[in-house]
């Protein structure tokens, strides 16, 4: 606790030197969000490195590989879903600051607050409160954010060994976590402002409901596999 207070003490300093401001919509509304705007924290990767690449590369595989008869038939990336929870977060909504704050430096995106839809006794939740936020990614953003994932993140985890397939849903969807959100070159500068952020769930949503397809259009993209 002590030290995520200590890190949105060290936030207003913050905002304060790069005008980032922080608006909230009204007690009665019951979804609150919160925005953070400024330029310099919009991403600089150029999503054309993975969007041509699918198209003049992958595309062209895919359909050798399963003799599609069109191209809508093709997998494809939906979306890419990121969500972060913590205990703290339920605690005091002001803990959600530093990770509303690094995960839009990351993606690019304003965030929406995720709030309980009804009471958990066991988990002393209250219907409304604050239990985590996440983004939807899609089109260019989504390009634009594995183009980084994949060219300077993964490469960096000195645990990383490949993608878990126990990591497909059933819907064939993939979900990867990362722990070490201070690899990320946005972040990696301003250790002492997220010290204490916490991990994010990677949610990759594609088209196609087959699991071997999507499997094929991951490992297209040079995402390594995990051997067994």
């Amino acid at each position: 606790m002590h030290g995520y207070q200590k890190n949105c003490n060290n936030l207003f300093w913050f905002f304060k030197k790069y005008k980032v401001f922080c608006f909230s919509l009204p007690k009665k509304q019951k979804r609150a969000h919160i925005i953070f705007m400024n330029k310099k924290f919009i991403n600089n990767y150029h999503p054309l490195r993975v969007d041509t690449f699918y198209r003049e590369i992958i595309s062209q595989d895919l359909i050798y590989k399963h003799n599609y008869h069109n191209v809508m038939e093709l997998p494809k990336i939906e979306k890419l879903v990121i969500n972060s929870t913590e205990k703290s977060f339920v605690e005091d909504r002001k803990n959600i600051t530093p990770t509303l704050l690094g995960l839009e430096m990351i993606c690019g995106q304003k965030l929406k607050i995720n709030t309980a839809k009804k009471s958990i006794a066991g988990f002393k939740i209250r219907q409304g409160q604050t239990i985590g936020c996440k983004v939807t990614l899609r089109k260019h953003s989504a390009s634009n954010f594995l183009a980084k994932l994949f060219t300077f993140i993964l490469p960096r985890f000195s645990n990383f060994t490949g993608i878990n397939l126990k990591g497909f849903d059933k819907q064939a969807n993939y979900t990867l976590g990362l722990n070490d959100l201070l690899l990320f070159p946005e972040l990696e500068t301003q250790f002492e402002l997220f010290e204490n952020l916490r991990g994010i769930d990677l949610s990759v949503v594609m088209c196609k409901k087959k699991k071997h397809e999507n499997l094929l259009l991951l490992t297209a993209l040079q995402v390594p596999i995990q051997k067994k």
